[in-house]
């Protein structure tokens, strides 16, 4: 389950494509709306899951919580990393930090354009 701290609101996932395990290595996709994404990027052949809500633009925190509601990992956006409605998408580098991708649109189902 996700957490959402600017709604104080789990978030639930639905399986738009593909699996819900995602395998190590593997890739997944949150979009607001799974057929609307697919329809966009139809070579797109990794899990693909409908999440139903998004986050802003001007800061918000997201925490992905175990069955326990333990913390498995979490993130709080801040503006300054970029990707801010600009065709851009936020990516995760080898150093474990945010930074905007360096493709319109990212990279979906993909390596991250920051770690190649």
């Amino acid at each position: 389950k996700f957490f959402e701290y600017s709604t104080n609101a789990y978030h639930e996932f639905t399986r738009g494509q593909g699996s819900m395990v995602i395998p190590s290595g593997g890739y997944a996709i949150a979009a607001v709306d799974a057929t609307t994404f697919l329809n966009e990027h139809p070579t797109c052949n990794c899990t693909v899951i409908e999440s139903g809500f998004w986050l802003s633009n001007i800061g918000d925190s997201i925490t992905l919580k175990d069955a326990s509601s333990a913390i498995i990992d979490e993130v709080s956006y801040h503006n300054s990393w970029g990707a801010s409605r600009n065709g851009k998408t936020l990516e995760l580098n080898l150093t474990g930090r945010w930074e905007e991708s360096l493709v319109d649109g990212g990279t979906p189902c993909n390596p991250n354009s920051v770690t190649t």
